[in-house]
């Protein structure tokens, strides 16, 4: 199955780039100076950004709003072909107490909304829940996002910033198993689910009662534990994140969800330029999630192992050094961000009462691929999850396969204009997506077995260029957007092939595979 959404407007962005660069400065005398300007005035947004500065330094308040849309369009397998549109809006308010008095330095309160709608490119591709294209599909419409404090000891025994303690109504999903660089991936098992969302509620739509706490004994290492209630149904959309008193079915009471990491943030390479993330944790969630698995066990365990690292960076330009200002110091951009990443996990969940029993993503980014653009990223992901046998067993029937395993790989391209806001083009490629090999990974013909001409005809294979918008929007209220979606075809002739056939043995059969290229309208 072939799930390509290509980004809105490419060249539209590239050539809006290059004006307000070239009314920067012209393009003959492009200097580190001017660079330092550009990169000052795509900080915040224009008009709405310098007014919530403002308001956060007179205040204490900052506010951070983020609006996303994708155009998803089903070019070959699954269901069916067709498109779909999804976006969500996200606000975030973070109130620093110290802005009051410096007894209470350290501490925060943190809360948001999120408003979410779309057509769901999941009912024509076909795949399961964990694999489904889209990462913004749960908890549609209007939902409470998590409200709670947090406290960072400014220093204590000689160590700045050794403790964290946080609670309120808070999601575990925002705190553990972070991994940013899976974030610029759009499949909801490499963005959110990561193996974890097939077995328990890890997703951004779970909220709870609980907090966790956090020790940092040097600048590369930590440990944190946490502690929150298990919420049978939680996830779901009628509930608006305000399920405060959590399951009310005394059948299928609350329970306990348990979760903790430890890990190491080391920094290797030439003089120490090249950082890196190595984590391992664990979970148990006492509730029994809304799937048939672990019916006769009460709470379900697993463990994870990430690995990050930055495997090259591109040497820094002298230039920007030579011309930095008070406001603008060297060691700012002493350092590029231009370079080589790579990410990786996996998990693993006994099989006896979870969904998915083992799943592994790895991916890589290249950042700064096109010198005059801000931060543009190349990424190339893949994820692969193998279903538990006890799964299978329950899961087969007379009109059910079983299921085994499946599989994505994504390409994405993301052009970042200014800090604020990004266009991205993406192509997923979902190989066996309903888990149980009901859909061909490709179109296929078999033709029957005749004596005298074979042949195969010439057929013609579709691309549609489709759009996606993502506009991050930092200290600011999103009110909305109004990306102008655009179509564009491009066609890819597979050529015929004609034989004669005298006497065949018996019978035999002959399959056409068609394999469809990705082409980016650039």
């Amino acid at each position: 199955m072939h799930l390509i959404d290509i980004g809105l407007k490419a060249a539209t962005g590239i050539w809006l780039a290059s004006s307000i660069l070239c009314h920067a400065a012209p393009p003959t005398e492009w200097t580190a100076a001017n660079f330092l300007e550009w990169k000052s005035f795509t900080d915040i947004p224009p008009l709405v950004g310098p007014i919530a500065h403002l308001f956060n330094e007179y205040t204490g308040l900052r506010i951070q709003g983020v609006y996303r849309g994708f155009f998803y369009g089903n070019v070959a397998g699954g269901k069916s072909t067709g498109a779909a549109w999804d976006q969500e809006i996200r606000l975030t308010g973070t109130y620093d107490l110290g802005f009051l008095t410096k007894n209470l330095k350290g501490l925060t309160l943190t809360g948001g909304v999120r408003w979410r709608e779309g057509q769901n490119p999941n009912s024509f591709v076909g795949a399961t829940r964990s694999f489904q294209p889209s990462h913004i599909e749960g908890g549609k419409y209007f939902r409470l996002r998590p409200f709670y404090w947090t406290y960072v000891t400014p220093e204590l025994l000689g160590v700045p910033n050794l403790l964290t303690i946080s609670g309120g109504w808070q999601n575990p999903y925002d705190i553990f198993l972070q991994q940013p660089l899976s974030k610029l991936l759009t499949n909801y098992a490499i963005y959110t689910a990561k193996g974890l969302g097939a077995n328990i509620p890890w997703t951004s739509s779970y909220v709870a009662w609980g907090g966790y706490t956090q020790i940092n004994p040097t600048d590369w290492t930590y440990a944190q534990a946490g502690l929150y209630m298990a919420i049978p149904g939680s996830t779901l959309t009628r509930n608006h994140g305000m399920d405060f008193r959590g399951s009310q079915n005394p059948r299928d009471p609350n329970s306990l969800f348990v979760i903790a990491e430890t890990g190491v943030t080391p920094k290797i390479g030439p003089s120490h330029q090249l950082p890196g993330k190595y984590v391992f944790g664990g979970y148990w969630y006492g509730a029994r999630p809304d799937d048939p698995i672990g019916k006769d066990h009460r709470g379900r365990y697993g463990f994870y192992w990430q690995a990050d690292q930055q495997l090259f960076r591109v040497p820094s330009d002298p230039r920007i050094s030579q011309h930095a200002s008070n406001r603008h110091p060297a060691s700012q951009y002493h350092l590029s961000e231009k370079g080589l990443y790579f990410f990786s996990m996996f998990t693993y969940a006994p099989s006896y009462h979870n969904t998915l029993s083992f799943y592994f993503q790895a991916g890589l980014v290249y950042q700064g691929l096109i010198p005059i653009l801000i931060a543009d990223q190349l990424c190339l992901a893949y994820g692969y999850g193998t279903y538990s046998h006890r799964f299978a067993d329950l899961s087969q029937s007379p009109n059910w396969a079983r299921p085994t395993h499946q599989s994505i790989l994504e390409i994405d391209y993301k052009i970042a204009m200014t800090k604020w806001l990004s266009f991205k083009c993406f192509y997923q490629l979902l190989m066996n997506p309903a888990a149980d090999n009901t859909f061909e990974k490709y179109f296929s013909r078999k033709i029957p077995c005749a004596s005298g001409q074979l042949e195969l005809g010439c057929s013609l294979v579709l691309f549609q260029c489709s759009s996606a918008v993502e506009r991050p929007a930092v200290n600011r209220l999103v009110v909305g957007s109004n990306p102008t979606t655009g179509a564009k075809l491009s066609i890819k002739s597979l050529c015929s092939v004609r034989s004669k056939i005298k006497n065949p043995p018996l019978c035999a059969s002959f399959e056409e595979t068609r394999f469809p290229i990705t082409l980016f309208p650039f």
